[in-house]
């Protein structure tokens, strides 16, 4: 799935018909994908948030050019995609004809609840912590014997139990109809920020060895918490910001003033 403003020639409703398409976007996965989710501007005069339409592209039409970016992690997740005069049929579109915002809302909304359910896999990464810390050795005995350690590892546990009543209260609400605007950002923010502490724990547990990546000898788990913490600030990013979950939390969900 991917976003972009591409500009395309204004539409009359009522003629619509292939319509072409010339721009780059960076989106996830594409370069596995048979299809992919194309937010495309269709009137230029409308404000910012009208005028754009959603739109399915099949990734093997003339014109789409996909090209994988290596990422720090060593894997290429993202990539570049350009459609260079990419042409559209009627029943690419998704939803009515510049109403594409409405369809992103909710689609963003659905991302960010499935990267908020991640939590068992959050659940996971502690137990393995939790393993980590008996290995490590610190002054002559286990790490998990430490006092420091100990209170650390609580504190993640606390907070990964937090996020899972969370989303265990969103799903209660969105069963029966009452979601919040604000119960996705608040999953999504609180999901992301811990993993990115969970990882950045695991290593400085590891010490001088945190350094190691896989395939180093004396790399703790394979170079698991190193891949792991540089790709969990992905996380951060996907599906809208931390920074962006915020302004929803409190701007849509308290109802603070900008």
């Amino acid at each position: 799935m991917g976003f972009t403003t591409a500009d395309m020639p204004p539409v009359d409703p009522e003629q619509f018909e292939q319509m072409p398409v010339m721009d780059r976007m960076r989106m996830l996965a594409l370069h596995w994908a048979d299809y992919g989710y194309l937010l495309a501007r269709t009137d230029q005069d409308a404000p910012k948030h009208k005028g754009i339409s959603a739109f399915v592209v099949d990734m093997r039409l003339p014109g789409v050019e996909v090209r994988p970016l290596r990422e720090m992690t060593g894997t290429s997740d993202f990539n570049e995609v350009f459609l260079d005069n990419v042409e559209l049929a009627p029943e690419a579109l998704i939803g009515s004809l510049n109403h594409g915002w409405t369809v992103a809302n909710s689609s963003l909304g659905h991302e960010r609840s499935g990267v908020a359910a991640s939590a068992v896999r959050l659940r996971q990464s502690v137990e393995a912590l939790k393993d980590l810390a008996g290995r490590v050795v610190r002054d002559g005995r286990p790490a998990i014997e430490d006092g420091l350690v100990q209170d650390r590892l609580g504190q993640l546990t606390a907070s990964v139990e937090a996020l899972s009543a969370l989303v265990y209260a969103n799903i209660s609400r969105w069963s029966r109809k009452a979601e919040r605007v604000h119960d996705a950002p608040m999953a999504k923010l609180l999901f992301s920020e811990i993993g990115v502490d969970i990882h950045r724990f695991a290593l400085e547990l590891s010490g001088e060895s945190g350094i190691l990546v896989a395939g180093d000898a004396g790399v703790f788990d394979h170079g698991r918490w190193q891949d792991e913490f540089l790709y969990a600030r992905a996380f951060t990013i996907a599906g809208g910001s931390s920074e962006i979950m915020r302004n929803i939390i409190s701007e849509r969900g308290l109802k603070m003033p900008r």
